[in-house]
């Protein structure tokens, strides 16, 4: 995958946790608390991960 591409498919990535529902944003919000790291200070990557990693949880918790 080309810079461009990767640039785009991250950005829709992280924009799309925008449209989460209240209790997925808290959850990853205290999944983010938990690194000990402002959120300003994550890496894309580890954003992104942290993102997937709870979206499982979430969706395991909730059945879906």
């Amino acid at each position: 995958m080309n810079t461009h591409d990767r640039l785009v498919e991250l950005c829709q990535e992280i924009g799309g946790i925008a449209g989460c529902n209240g209790h997925y944003t808290a959850g990853l919000s205290r999944r983010i608390e938990a690194t000990g790291k402002p959120v300003e200070e994550l890496t894309l990557v580890e954003l992104v991960a942290l993102s997937h990693e709870y979206n499982v949880f979430y969706n395991k918790a909730h059945g879906e």
